[in-house]
């Protein structure tokens, strides 16, 4: 009895394996933006920021976008609360989201200082 040969679908375009240069830096920019964005659910930057937007609304939305009290209030941390928040963006923050990429995944596991100076 002869094999059938299975075919393949036509909703699942052809991809390449590989990333362009550009798609993979656009992965890395979006990666870096959700890990600051776990960071600053961890860390609650905004108690400690300067400016009564970001208190009053509990977010981090300054004049240079998200991050930016981030920015200013990491060096306010002790080592071990440094510590404790990086294992807790590992786990995915305080709703321990999944990352949403491979790439994500793997910055997740980098040191801190990446990603809260930048």
């Amino acid at each position: 009895m002869p094999t059938r040969h299975r075919r393949k679908s036509n909703d699942r375009p052809h991809t390449p394996k590989r990333l362009t240069p550009e798609q993979e830096s656009a992965r890395r920019k979006a990666a870096f933006a959700a890990i600051r964005a776990l960071f600053c659910l961890v860390t609650q930057p905004w108690q400690s920021c300067q400016h009564g937007y970001c208190r009053r609304h509990h977010c981090c939305i300054a004049e240079a976008g998200p991050g930016a009290c981030l920015k200013r209030h990491w060096p306010l941390l002790t080592p071990a609360e440094q510590k404790a928040a990086h294992f807790d963006v590992i786990d995915g923050g305080p709703q321990r989201q999944r990352p949403q990429t491979r790439t994500e995944w793997s910055l997740r596991r980098f040191p801190p200082s990446n990603f809260v100076h930048g």
